[in-house]
């Protein structure tokens, strides 16, 4: 329940003693409805405490928000965990053990796809998904190529889809039939 301020001011008290601070986003209501939960205060707390980690203490009684932490860069999520469904002050908002794999399994999954890859991931086998250049009907030969006569499909034989306007008005050297890729070898500007 403390304000920006006074999280400054404990921060400069615990750091006289050690560094180890993680800073946590937290409502106190028990339990705390989603619609109550503020998670844009995380990224509040992430630009303003840069040389801490942020977390968030969870009091919701399921795992969405703590799951939307995740994508907001939460280092940290401290979540009440009931073990034996005994009734307990905090069984209203604590999850069970089936939420706390869900929420540790998809933490996972949302950090593996948040990495940072230096490399650029692209896939040259699945480059034939893109469009190319189709005949829309049968062309005959020294017709001009319009937009009533091609069309964009997959896979990408011929000429990119991209190149659309750099060919219409072209004409055709040979007949090219229905549904059949268009090559620049088969167009001329005469």
């Amino acid at each position: 329940m403390a304000e920006i301020n006074e999280v400054e001011r404990a921060i400069k008290i615990i750091k006289k003693y050690h560094k180890k601070i993680i800073i946590l986003h937290c409502v106190s209501n028990y339990p705390t409805l989603l619609k109550d939960t503020n998670l844009k205060r995380i990224q509040l707390l992430k630009k303003r405490f840069k040389n801490y980690s942020i977390g968030l203490s969870d009091h919701t009684n399921n795992i969405y928000s703590s799951i939307a932490s995740v994508a907001l860069g939460v280092s940290v999520i401290e979540k009440h965990y009931n073990i034996d469904n005994i009734k307990t002050p905090d069984s209203l908002f604590s999850i069970n053990s089936i939420m706390l794999r869900d929420l540790k399994n998809i933490s996972n999954d949302i950090h593996e796809s948040l990495k940072k890859n230096k490399k650029k991931i692209f896939y040259k086998k699945n480059y034939v998904f893109r469009r190319s250049l189709f005949s829309k009907k049968n062309i005959e030969k020294n017709e001009k190529i319009s937009l009533k006569n091609i069309q964009a499909l997959r896979p990408l034989v011929g000429i990119k889809s991209e190149k659309i306007f750099n060919i219409i008005g072209l004409r055709t050297k040979k007949k090219i039939l229905k549904d059949q890729p268009i090559f620049f070898r088969d167009l001329s500007r005469k």
